[in-house]
């Protein structure tokens, strides 16, 4: 038997600092060197219980440097006693092949540590295999509740987006009538407004064709009574020479002594006048060639007479007429019983 003299310490922190630098953890370290957990736990913090004596445990620290790559004074520190205080050990003669390493001989009194450390190696298998079956489920589990919260959040997005998209569509539709609103009051306001427009003309002109029958019939009465009289119609009549033309009593003191007037701007001939009477009243009406006609007009009632320029209107009530004369209203003192109505070329 070989006698002992000096056992080294183990620097065990020296292992754990390299063991962590390495980034391994306990039970992967223990797999390497073919040791327990328990093993690599008390090489680095100290105790040999589950070592079958010291000497034992520091084979297998020497094992546990090399795969870390600790030098003997990294991973020992031998301790110095005097020779009545030396620690002694035994340890069985070995042939040279075999005192390299102690975990590689087969005494009779090493077989029951390394059944021991046998099982407890299997054992940290199968937990680590079991370990391994459970964390490759929970990972298929948390893949999949990562699908199903993306599939959550696409549906919410697409049912937002729908939401949204509905809300923009009765928003455009509500300004849409809002605008249409808006056009159809303008158009009523212009509507009413068009008396005093510089486009008057031509909504009366469409008040006239309206009220097409009631003149027809004061035309035809008008012609009954005076055979000469020429009829008014809707569109420009022919000229009628002087022999032709007819005359009304009633109507020669109105249209007598009359004021002339030539509008500013013209956009339509000069062969037909509009009126607009403000109250009930009579107006006459006289071309260049002599015709005249006499209407009785009610209030908000308007007429057009048609003949060669100039035109002549007569009433003791002028001013309470709007006239519209070549697409324009008239703009002058009204204040007399006549105006005679100069036509301008057209602009």
């Amino acid at each position: 038997m070989k006698k002992l003299t000096a056992i080294p310490t183990i620097l065990g922190e020296n292992f754990r600092k390299a063991r962590e630098e390495l980034g391994l953890s306990v039970a992967d370290l223990a797999s390497m060197v073919t040791l327990s957990p328990s093993h690599i736990e008390q090489i680095e913090n100290g105790g040999y219980q589950s070592f079958y004596t010291l000497a034992i445990k520091v084979q297998g620290a020497r094992k546990v440097a090399k795969i870390l790559g600790l030098t003997d004074e990294e991973a020992f520190k031998l301790r110095q006693v005097d020779q009545d205080q030396q620690i002694s050990f035994e340890l069985p003669e070995l042939e040279q092949s075999q005192s390299e390493n102690v975990f590689e001989t087969k005494p009779t009194h090493l077989l029951e540590p390394k059944a021991t450390i046998d099982g407890e190696k299997n054992e940290s298998s199968k937990l680590k295999a079991k370990f391994k079956k459970e964390l490759e489920k929970v990972s298929s589990i948390d893949a999949h509740l990562k699908e199903v919260v993306a599939t959550f959040k696409t549906e919410e997005d697409q049912k937002r987006n729908r939401i949204v998209v509905v809300c923009k569509f009765f928003l455009y539709l509500l300004i849409a009538l809002a605008l249409i609103l808006l056009l159809i009051k303008m158009n009523q306001q212009d509507k009413k407004s068009v008396i005093g427009s510089t486009v008057g003309p031509l909504a009366p002109l469409a008040e006239t064709q309206d009220q097409g029958q009631e003149k027809k019939s004061q035309e035809l009465a008008e012609v009954t009574k005076a055979p000469t009289t020429q009829a008014t119609v809707t569109q420009e009549v022919p000229m009628a020479s002087a022999k032709t033309a007819s005359t009304i009593p009633e109507c020669l003191g109105l249209l007598s002594n009359s004021e002339k007037f030539t509008p500013v701007l013209a956009s339509k001939a000069g062969n037909q006048v509009y009126v607009l009477s403000k109250t009930e009243t009579t107006i006459c009406f006289e071309d260049a060639n002599g015709n005249q006609q006499k209407k009785d007009l009610t209030q908000n009632m308007g007429t057009t007479f048609y003949g060669k320029a100039p035109l002549k209107l007569g009433s003791n009530n002028l001013d309470q007429f709007d006239i519209f004369f070549q697409g324009y209203k008239v703009k002058t003192d009204l204040s007399k019983k006549a105006i005679t109505l100069v036509e301008r070329s057209l602009d």
